[in-house]
């Protein structure tokens, strides 16, 4: 074989040389979004979830057996997942719901008087 009609190696030829850059450049965006730019706009402050449950039931609008219903229910679910407390909620007004009280952990499963919440947004 001549010094001519030997293969020249993949990334020395334009397209391996492209693809190298391609590869290069994923590799720092990747690197950047996985660390991120340390400022204080990664942190999530709020977060909404929907049909909050607990212990496999849902959560019961009230804290305890038709007592402290709402904020108080709400911010205890929050508190109990790390947060501050609930910051806006909404009552899910659904006949029927089988749900479980945070504070006195009671099974509500009467067929028109057991509400949940449809969604609580939570603060960090």
């Amino acid at each position: 074989m001549t010094s001519d009609e030997k293969k020249q190696s993949f990334w020395t030829t334009h397209s391996g040389i492209l693809t190298g850059i391609a590869a290069i450049i994923t590799a720092i965006g990747g690197l950047y979004l996985a660390i991120g730019d340390g400022s204080k706009g990664n942190e999530v402050e709020s977060l909404t979830f929907e049909y909050p449950m607990l212990d496999g039931y849902r959560l019961d609008y009230c804290h305890t057996w038709a007592q402290d219903c709402s904020q108080k229910a709400a911010d205890a679910w929050c508190i109990e997942k790390g947060f501050s407390k609930a910051s806006h909620f909404v009552q899910d007004g659904t006949d029927g719901l089988v749900t479980k009280t945070i504070g006195s952990h009671q099974i509500c499963n009467e067929p028109v008087k057991c509400y949940s919440f449809s969604s609580i947004t939570w603060l960090k």
